[in-house]
């Protein structure tokens, strides 16, 4: 027997996923950079993949495209202002420290793992991912291309 899908609305949060994630063991060691551009074009391409690694479960126990139906080639989506750069520069900017040795910034990987995970958990406006199969997502990416991104606002507290 199959478990239901939990698509088209569900009330399924994304905050005991979050919680399991960051029980997980964190990266370990320093980043240091010039600035927080640089510390995301470091780590970017690997919190794109913490995304895949820690809701993996998340995605198969909501089931299907939560705006088609389809089960079929589901991805993670990040709701309109609350994308992944975004979320992860904010992330930076919450544990970055000065180095005064580079005049740079120093930045905690498991700290920053940490901020970068918190910041998923749902806010008052939902969950911060969605799940939606490959078209939906490049349709919902494209009606939200020009939706702000709310940093500093109550809804980005990590």
């Amino acid at each position: 027997m199959t478990t239901p899908s939990l698509a088209h609305g569900s009330p399924l949060s994304l905050d005991p996923y979050v919680e399991r994630a960051l029980r997980r063991r964190a990266p370990r060691g320093a980043i240091v950079a010039e600035d927080v551009a640089a510390v995301e074009r470091f780590v970017g391409v690997l919190f794109c993949r913490v995304i895949q690694t820690h809701f993996n479960t998340f995605v198969r126990d909501v089931g299907a495209c939560e705006r088609c139906g389809t089960t079929h080639a589901l991805e993670r989506a990040h709701r309109a202002g609350c994308e992944r750069p975004q979320l992860l520069r904010h992330a930076i900017s919450l544990v970055a420290r000065p180095h005064p040795a580079s005049n740079g910034i120093e930045v905690d990987a498991g700290s920053l793992h940490a901020a970068f995970l918190r910041l998923h958990r749902d806010d008052a406006a939902g969950r911060r991912l969605l799940v939606l199969c490959h078209a939906c997502h490049r349709a919902y990416d494209a009606e939200n291309k020009d939706t702000p991104f709310r940093e500093g606002s109550a809804a980005m507290a990590p």
